[in-house]
């Protein structure tokens, strides 16, 4: 194939004794020089015009100095000018002619193999790819249920329906112009009313969980010793959650309106402890969940120690 005329002129540089190629690498598009301090001229012809460019790199410096330019000659001044340009492109271009080039000289062979294929492998490979499958599935569970400790929106929303599913319980995910996001509902008539929020810091009193809280009492509580509220928060969803030990989700004077509507708050990352017990002991992990209907209004630390 015959190459254009700029990538063959250094092609041939390439080859040649002033050109030690094991001695540059490239670097975002550029040619750089690894000996600091040493200075490189190529002369490339291309067509009429002479294009002579150097790359350059001083001790110390943080990028290449380059200038690639062309002697045009202007009839109307009746001489010559110099035309700088980036060499930025040059070398864009140089590379896809070598890609080109190497598509070219490549057989790839087949693209996908056909469906009979299967029939050769042996008993031992679709084990094996079972296997596969099953691990893969459970490594998504795994890490869709760990964004309890990052997620907001409807994702977290979800994941927090999970957890109750987890141990159990049947949870119902809402319309959007509900006061709530989930109701967990038990056999003996028992409803939790659950608002999932996910923020960067904590819950003030301004904020509309609070009203919400409210709105659910008024409206929504029917038996208190059946009915409850929970508020689970991704608070401070940025941090890891080894660093959001010992900060208040709410604000005191949040805690004090939450309080009087007896409504639970709870960290979405303390479910998400619940959900990592139900994996080995689901009736621990649903006993945590139960004592949601025992404990005062207010923030919770943890529903596995229900410490304050």
């Amino acid at each position: 194939m015959i190459l254009d005329s700029r990538f063959e002129a250094l092609r041939k540089i390439a080859k040649g004794a002033t050109f030690d190629p094991a001695k540059f690498r490239l670097r975002d598009g550029y040619i750089v020089d690894c000996a600091l301090g040493e200075y490189w001229y190529f002369s490339v012809e291309d067509g009429d015009f002479g294009h002579p460019f150097k790359v350059t790199m001083q001790p110390g410096a943080a990028k290449p100095e380059e200038t690639f330019f062309s002697h045009h000659w202007d009839k109307a001044a009746k001489g010559q000018h110099h035309v700088f340009h980036p060499i930025y492109e040059l070398f864009l271009h140089w590379l896809e002619n070598i890609k080109r080039e190497m598509a070219a000289t490549t057989d790839p062979g087949e693209t996908s193999a056909p469906d009979w294929v299967d029939t050769a492998l042996p008993k031992e490979a679709h084990v094996i790819r079972k296997q596969a499958r099953q691990l893969f599935h459970l490594l998504s569970v795994y890490e869709q249920m760990a964004s309890l400790t990052w997620q907001s929106g409807d994702p977290l929303t979800e994941r927090v329906r999970e957890v109750f599913d987890a141990v159990g319980l049947t949870a119902t995910s809402t319309t959007k112009h509900e006061p709530y996001d989930i109701l967990v509902s038990w056999p003996d008539g028992r409803q939790l009313f659950v608002e999932v929020t996910g923020i960067q810091g904590h819950i003030d009193q301004n904020s509309n969980k609070v009203s919400q809280a409210a709105a659910l009492t008024a409206n929504f509580i029917t038996d208190e010793k059946k009915d409850r509220i929970l508020i689970a928060v991704n608070a401070f969803k940025q941090l890891p959650p080894a660093e959001r030990a010992g900060k208040a989700v709410t604000t005191p004077q949040a805690e004090t309106i939450f309080k009087a509507h007896d409504a639970v708050v709870v960290t979405t990352s303390s479910l998400y402890d619940v959900w990592l017990l139900s994996l080995t002991d689901k009736p621990a992990a649903k006993a945590a969940v139960e004592q949601i209907f025992t404990l005062p209004g207010g923030s919770i630390a943890s529903l596995l120690q229900a410490t304050r």
